[in-house]
């Protein structure tokens, strides 16, 4: 009879994935000023880019006395990972301020539900199959 050497569970180590913190940017600038914003999101590991068409509330007269022009904006939402937003926000401030009126900030994305999501935002994609599975 042969003896088979069943490995102790004490032996095995669970390998754990790297999480890193990743961060949301929104940026509020003048309408058709988000092209520039997103050419200089191309060259940082921004994951993905939403540009949403925003309309302030406030009236002309408000508008004129505060010395703002437009009140139609553009929203730009990016999923980005935290130690590259303060590269981002100083890359973006020259555009901000030159091009129109515009603000960058950024939340923190505290949770999550599911690997396959964080790993899309973070691009830590694993080859599999179309339904995510590994191979």
């Amino acid at each position: 009879m042969k003896k088979i050497k069943v490995p102790s569970k004490n032996k095995i180590a669970k390998v754990e994935p790297k999480i890193t913190e990743i961060k949301m940017l929104i940026t509020i600038c003048n309408r058709g000023k988000s092209a520039l914003l997103l050419k200089r999101l191309e060259n940082v590991d921004s994951t993905m880019e939403i540009v949403l068409l925003g309309r302030g509330t406030a009236n002309s007269d408000i508008l004129d006395y505060l010395g703002l022009g437009e009140s139609e904006k553009d929203v730009v939402i990016s999923i980005l990972k935290a130690d590259m937003c303060q590269i981002v926000l100083k890359e973006l401030e020259p555009i901000l301020q030159k091009h129109g009126k515009g603000i960058a900030f950024t939340i923190p994305i505290s949770s999550m539900i599911g690997m396959m999501a964080y790993n899309f935002l973070t691009k830590n994609i694993s080859k599999g199959d179309k339904n995510g599975k590994s191979k």
